[in-house]
């Protein structure tokens, strides 16, 4: 319990930091795609608007709540294809 403890308190220390320092003006996210799935692996679900256990098909009804945030799918298809994250914008191709 004291290492995973440990582990979800550097992974916290981790998110402010990258929110901190990031030159991108972006809300305090996961700072990878695959942060967020292992994010979500933690909680026990796979989206925010269903509860564990309940069927994933709910996280596409009509009614969902728009403001619900719901970036699970973003997350297993954004870190499959190695894009970067910018808030819970995909990042495809980036210029300097």
């Amino acid at each position: 319990d004291d290492i995973e403890r440990q582990y979800l308190e550097e992974r916290e220390r981790n998110k402010v930091r990258h929110w901190k320092e990031s030159e991108y003006a972006a809300g305090l996210v996961e700072p990878t795609w695959s942060d967020e799935l292992e994010a979500y692996r933690e909680r026990g679900t796979h989206c925010c608007c269903v509860p564990s256990g309940e069927e994933l098909s709910g996280m596409f009804r009509e009614e969902i709540d728009p403001g619900c945030g719901c970036i699970y799918l973003s997350a297993v298809c954004c870190s499959r294809i190695g894009a970067g994250r910018v808030g819970n914008m995909a990042v495809l191709r980036e210029r300097y």
